[in-house]
């Protein structure tokens, strides 16, 4: 009995010891390593180091982006470990404590308040021994008549006095102004880390056990459908003897809620979203058809993008809080950039609700925000000021605070009176100076004229069955803004056939394109594609890589070295009457001269008329070899020139019709 109580107690120890273990929570803030952008979506790798003995524990990877898909989470733990749970929720708000520097930079902005407010007060002071003296400016007179002497003293004693208490007016009015530009930049720091703050966040929290000590990586994979890539290309000819350039590009953007910093990317022309079952047929029903009501959209998705200014000085304000709601709940959010821009894509089709909140500000509410598909929904937003400083202005003042110009009296803007001697605030100056160094370490000057081989991100191309993927060999950074972050993925040289297409007919000048035969080899995806020649930007296009044709054209503009010219022959230009009829005989002569010190493949196209009519009959009856269509009276030669040289073609045709008719030839 006594071993049993023993044995009992201590089993007791070993469960209360074990569940006091595993029931402390390890906290782990994962970085993002991997990420996979699809055309619509991404699949994001992050990875913690685990470093811990035998046993089992209650593991969390807090600080995760609350807009991703739980159903697509996947973890993987070393390999003596055994996952027994993996739970996804909303991460507790706890943890958005403030910061010194939060706390010390809300104290300041108290301190700038009591500041404007102790001026305000003493312009009130002087406002009102200003009505003091002037309603008590009038003059006593002694017997009728005021002495001299006594009206010059008093009128020097009140000018003085008047005109030191307007001095001291502006000067506060200056330090007024200056105490509320220190405190709209404390405002906007303020706002930058409340945008911080404000963000939602996840956590994972994964249940595991091992027997053995665990020192190796945890992984966590999820899908998020903020984020997405477009492909699109530069064909570039520097001449007709040289290989096409051909530059892969990639826009790559994301709103997931967090920047993705020097991580590997790799770019996937598959869509995750798609489901991979055999489609099922429904029944086809005849009936009438249904109108669709007018708030339904297609499936897809859209962009949202505008800017936030300030109602009354048209100002841009920046770390704005946007949140997009659909139905109650919230879908994403964004801050604006230095600009008062912002940018939120892709975004499912449908309705959002706006929130709309930054310190200092009305918060606002727009409701019904159509977004639709493949296009972008502009929407601009004007916040007022829920902080008044009150400006007035000194007018009709007599000794000038500062003169310019010789002497004269001016007016000053509150900027002149700063360069004129007024110092800067040093929080002020320091708040610049630090948007400055955000500014060059986030904007890159993208050269879309110059290429260099170090320009280009090393790639690895990876073809499966379903889809191509570009493996990105240089870490990447993408922010989380909704913008554009161009990669120039790679350049290669692809040998074509240039061919000028010239119709003297309608223009005496050539155009010259480019047939790629093998483009099927290229690994092209549809996208739009930036044509330049010799340097010089000639038009847009776009790739059908769906298209069956072995032959991808370019067309790559006019040249005027090669010259197509056309005239009629009045030598064999015949018109005869024979009984009722009319014959009459038009012959062109075609000629081509090519100026370029290289040969070059020239197709010609003219035409002959096409008779509707029975009464009317048309005769080709030379074409100097042309290739005819006879259903468009079509003619096409090939024509090769050599260097400096020139070409010439004829074709004659007859048209027979009756004498009384109209002449049929133009």
């Amino acid at each position: 009995m006594k071993r049993t109580i023993k044995l009992s107690a201590i089993l007791c120890c070993l469960v209360i010891a074990f569940s006091a273990k595993a029931s402390d929570t390890l906290r782990y803030t994962t970085s993002v390593k991997e990420v996979t952008v699809f055309f619509s979506g991404a699949q994001i790798n992050r990875t913690a180091n685990l470093k811990l003995g035998a046993g089992a524990y209650i593991i969390a990877l807090e600080n995760l982006p609350a807009d991703f898909d739980p159903a697509s989470i996947q973890v993987g733990a070393p390999a003596a470990a055994t996952i027994l749970s993996v739970r996804h929720r909303a991460q507790s708000l706890s943890f958005h404590k403030k910061s010194a520097a939060h706390e010390t930079l809300e104290k300041d902005i108290e301190k700038q308040k009591r500041a404007i407010k102790a001026l305000k007060e003493e312009v009130a002071v002087f406002d009102i021994e200003e009505r003091i003296m002037i309603d008590n400016s009038r003059l006593s007179t002694r017997d009728g008549v005021s002495a001299v002497d006594e009206i010059r003293a008093a009128a020097d004693l009140y000018r003085a006095r008047l005109n030191e208490i307007r001095k001291a007016k502006m000067a506060l009015q200056v330090r007024i102004e200056e105490a509320g530009e220190t405190l709209k930049a404390d405002f906007v720091s303020l706002n930058s880390f409340q945008s911080e703050r404000q963000k939602r966040y996840s956590e994972v929290v994964i249940t595991l056990e091992s027997k053995t000590a665990l020192n190796g990586p945890l992984t966590l994979s999820y899908y998020a459908p903020s984020a997405g890539w477009d492909p699109l290309y530069d064909f570039r000819v520097s001449d007709i003897n040289m290989p096409l350039s051909l530059t892969y590009n990639a826009n790559v953007y994301q709103s997931t809620g967090e920047d993705w910093k020097d991580v590997k990317l790799t770019l996937s022309s598959s869509n995750p979203q798609l489901s991979g079952d055999r489609p099922e047929l429904s029944p086809w029903l005849i009936s009438y058809r249904r109108q669709v009501p007018a708030q339904e959209m297609a499936p897809g998705h859209g962009t949202l993008k505008g800017r936030v200014t300030d109602a009354e000085t048209g100002e841009p304000l920046p770390f704005v809080n946007i949140v997009l709601l659909q139905n109650g709940q919230q879908m994403g959010g964004i801050s604006t950039d230095f600009d008062g821009l912002y940018t939120i894509k892709p975004l499912n089709t449908g309705y959002y609700d706006l929130s709309i909140s930054y310190i200092g500000y009305d918060a606002l509410q727009l409701s019904s925000v159509p977004i639709d598909h493949e296009k972008i929904t502009f929407q601009d937003i004007q916040m007022h000021s829920g902080i008044s400083l009150n400006e007035f202005e000194v007018v009709d003042f007599e000794i000038p605070l500062i003169e310019r110009d010789g002497g004269s009296i001016s007016r000053f803007r509150r900027d002149e009176i700063r360069m004129a001697g007024v110092q800067t605030s040093p929080r002020r100056q320091k708040a610049s100076e630090k948007d400055l160094r955000f500014d060059k370490g986030f904007y890159e000057d993208i050269k879309l004229e110059q290429y260099d081989s170090e320009d280009f991100i090393a790639n690895t191309i990876t073809t499966n069955v379903a889809n191509l993927e570009y493996a990105i060999d240089v870490p990447f950074t993408v922010r989380s803004d909704g913008q554009d972050y161009q990669l120039r993925i790679k350049e290669v040289q692809v040998p074509v056939e240039y061919i000028y297409h010239a119709v003297p007919k309608l223009n005496p000048e050539a155009f010259l394109t480019a047939n790629l035969n093998a483009w099927s080899d290229l690994n092209l995806l549809s996208g739009p594609a930036s044509i330049y020649f010799r340097g010089t930007f000639t038009g847009n296009t776009f790739v059908d890589a769906s298209q069956t044709a072995d032959t991808l054209t370019l067309s790559l503009g006019r040249d005027k070295n090669i010259i197509a010219m056309r005239q009629g022959n009045r030598e064999l230009n015949d018109k005869r009457i024979i009984g009722n009829n009319v014959r009459e005989t038009q012959a062109w002569d075609l000629s081509l001269r090519n100026n370029r010190p290289d040969s070059v493949k020239v197709i010609l196209y003219d035409q002959y008329p096409v008779s509707e009519l029975k009464s009317v009959q048309v005769e080709l009856k030379s074409h100097d070899g042309a290739k005819i269509n006879d259903k468009t009276g079509e003619l096409r030669w090939e024509v090769m020139l050599a260097p400096a040289s020139r070409g010439e073609l004829r074709f004659v045709y007859e048209v027979r019709y009756p004498q009384g008719n109209a002449a049929l030839l133009k």
